[in-house]
């Protein structure tokens, strides 16, 4: 990293550690989407489906053929989705 990419990697992480904890209580009551890669092992299909299962009305799918950077993987199957849902579409 060069010395800026440093300086900017130490402020982001500064103001991580100084950002209160976020409530854990009960979601917002709000349509919500979530996907992943069916290969991600950062934000992993089981992961996901736990944080969908936590809001009232939200969709979930796993994206084959993906890893974590869906978007850049499967860029049409991720606009799919988000087109879908902006639009009120069930997919």
């Amino acid at each position: 990293m060069t010395p800026l990419d440093t300086a900017h990697f130490r402020a982001n992480a500064d103001r991580l550690r100084r950002h209160p904890k976020l409530q854990s209580g009960a979601a917002p009551v709000v349509r919500t989407l979530a996907f992943t890669g069916e290969h991600d092992s950062l934000t992993t299909p089981e992961r996901c489906r736990a944080v969908a299962a936590r809001f009232r009305d939200a969709e979930c799918f796993v994206v084959r053929r993906a890893d974590h950077p869906v978007p850049l993987e499967r860029p049409r199957a991720c606009a799919g989705l988000v087109d879908a849902f902006l639009r009120g579409l069930r997919v």
